[in-house]
């Protein structure tokens, strides 16, 4: 999950707070799918800039928000 925010971060909008929790079922997950879930849950919630690079789990976020 830290790793999916991490990614996240660049694109949050100003003033967002992310309190995160997973359930003990998602534990199993994959960092990319749980990437996925997040980022989905902050598009509909329209917690994420228009810059936002996608889905993608394999964008280079350092080139993207340069």
């Amino acid at each position: 999950m830290r790793e999916a925010l991490r990614r996240l971060m660049p694109w949050l909008r100003d003033g967002v707070w992310i309190v995160a929790s997973l359930k003990e079922s998602a534990l199993d997950a994959s960092a990319c799918d749980i990437y996925r879930d997040m980022a989905m849950l902050l598009k509909r919630g329209r917690l994420l800039t228009r810059g936002w690079a996608g889905y993608g789990w394999d964008i280079d976020i350092r080139k993207d928000i340069s």
